[in-house]
């Protein structure tokens, strides 16, 4: 049998040695149980640890050194990526052979076999190699499907919570390989078990509801994506990693400029202040947004003056001009009435400026004149308003 018997504790009494039942000293299971004994030094219970539990310990080492050199990587620049990179890869191979060496009947129905298979899956997701991920808990997540071998889990809270980490990386993995919809499948139809024990794992609550969020905004469903990532990710925890970019790439893709760019701004400034990797990416993200706010910003503005000059074409017919945005909210009224120049031969040109969420009191403010009416988009209705108030006398 692949199992090794050792104390899973290091003794209270003699705190530099293992509890005095080792794996030399632990009877022969007993009806294919183990007994359970108590150390004779402190009597503290002695467990058996799986060898398959003992590789996802040492995998473990190598993934939080990982983490840790992500966390600090300017104290190890220029080789952080370097080092990071050889640490996952210590981590894949001792779960490898572990997986390698457990393919036969008796090590797949071990308790720790899945959660081998998960840690690998994790491993690879963090080295970007998403498709090994889906592979491993394709297979891992059915073993918890009615007549698997881990159903009977779904009947005790602790069961779930662990078929709750499978399934969301699943999906997290499928996200990473470029399938949305897969993801947006796995997630969803996982919901009743999140909904069954919400609140009671709130780190898988929040990884849930930020791949949902992934999930949303690759399917083009922007909208809900900003819902679900300011109401469940952002508002339960604003220093969660990357709980800000789908929202601000959301915005973004409506045409939210500036909601974007606040938001990243809040990413950087509360997102995981102790993690460097997460806080450099959050910036790219915010500097992109900046320049891209940038480039909108001037064709906007030529397309204000275009307007302006629109509605001086209406006066020179001796009409005024009544301006209203495509949501019907704001109706800004205007009447030229002189036009001179400066010493510097600039033309100036004075009118009478209204601005109403009616368009009835617009009427009114230019009462007795010929009217004629102009649309423009939101965004170019607020740009005039600021250019003429800006001009103000």
């Amino acid at each position: 049998m692949l199992r090794s018997l050792v104390g899973s504790e290091m003794c209270i009494r003699d705190r530099h040695h293992n509890h005095a039942i080792t794996s030399g000293t632990m009877p022969a299971p007993l009806e294919g149980k183990v007994p359970d004994l108590h150390c004779p030094l402190c009597r503290a219970p002695t467990l058996p640890f799986d060898i398959l539990g003992c590789a996802i310990d040492e995998a473990s080492f190598y993934s939080d050194r990982a983490n840790l050199i992500q966390q600090h990587r300017s104290r190890f620049a220029p080789r952080a990526e370097e080092l990071v990179a050889e640490a996952y890869l210590q981590a894949a191979a001792v779960l490898d052979r572990a997986l390698g060496a457990g393919r036969n009947e008796e090590c797949e129905a071990d308790v720790f076999y899945e959660n081998v298979m998960f840690k690998r899956a994790e491993i690879a997701a963090a080295m970007g190699e998403y498709a090994v991920g889906v592979d491993l808990l394709a297979e891992s997540t059915a073993t918890f499907q009615e007549g698997g071998k881990n159903a009977y889990q779904m009947s005790d809270q602790n069961g779930r919570a662990n078929y709750y980490g499978h399934f969301r990386l699943h999906a997290h993995c499928l996200l990473g390989a470029g399938r949305a919809a897969e993801a947006h499948e796995v997630l969803t139809a996982g919901v009743k078990v999140v909904q069954q024990d919400m609140g009671t794992h709130a780190k898988l609550d929040r990884d849930f509801y930020a791949d949902l969020t992934w999930s949303l905004y690759s399917l083009g469903q922007y909208e809900q994506a900003i819902e679900v990532g300011q109401g469940a990710v952002i508002e339960a925890n604003r220093t969660y990693a990357q709980c800000h970019k789908y929202v601000a790439l959301s915005q973004q893709a409506l045409g939210m400029i500036g909601e974007a760019v606040t938001t990243m701004r809040q990413a950087v400034c509360y997102e995981t202040p102790w993690d460097a990797a997460n806080l450099d990416e959050a910036r790219g993200l915010l500097c992109e947004l900046l320049e891209a706010a940038e480039a909108e910003e001037a064709p906007r503005e030529d397309l204000a003056m275009e307007i302006l000059r629109q509605i001086k074409e209406i006066d020179d017919r001796g009409s005024c001009v009544i301006l209203s945005n495509t949501a019907g909210t704001k109706f800004q009224a205007f009447d030229f009435y002189e036009h001179s120049v400066d010493a510097q031969g600039v033309p100036l040109i004075r009118v009478q400026y209204g601005v109403s969420r009616n368009m009835a009191q617009a009427e009114v403010f230019l009462r007795g004149e010929e009217i004629e009416c102009l649309v423009c988009s939101d965004e170019l209705a607020d740009d005039i308003e600021r250019q003429v108030l800006a001009r103000e006398e």
